[in-house]
């Protein structure tokens, strides 16, 4: 239950992003807003989602819930790539969307461990956004 209400405010987070992409700001600043915020609604979470990961590894439903959201978050992600211009649709940059959301959640799910400073944890927010950048890139070039 808690799980889920946890979900469903990603959610409402990730659909601002399908409306985003009207914004003046570039596609970099954006998606370093939107890596940085979800980097600080995970931190709020953090006990919650370490117990719930741990919790998923032995069940399905929870497993599931995990690979939704991912999925989710990956959708959203594409949503906003292709409203703003930067690459057409497609459903393989669907597909890759989702991994690139897989290594975005999994890559901060442990990033806020007590003994982990502030400026290694903006590190890896900006490696992220470089990460989505360089599909952006990469996708124009194919």
């Amino acid at each position: 239950m808690i799980i889920s209400r946890s979900h469903y405010l990603h959610r409402l987070e990730l659909d601002r992003l399908k409306t985003v992409h009207e914004s003046s700001l570039t596609t970099e600043e954006v998606i370093f807003r939107f890596v940085l915020r979800t980097s600080e609604n995970l931190r709020k979470s953090y006990r919650l989602r370490r117990a719930f990961i741990e919790v998923s590894r032995s069940d399905d439903v929870a497993w599931r819930s995990r690979q939704d959201q991912c999925e989710y978050m990956g959708e959203r992600l594409i949503d906003f790539i292709v409203n703003r211009g930067e690459l057409p649709e497609s459903s393989e940059l669907r597909r890759e969307g989702t991994y690139i959301s897989k290594i975005i959640l999994s890559s901060l799910d442990d990033l806020f461990e007590p003994n982990i400073p502030d400026s290694f944890s903006m590190n890896i927010v900006l490696m992220l956004k470089d990460l989505i950048m360089a599909f952006i890139r990469n996708h124009r070039q194919t």
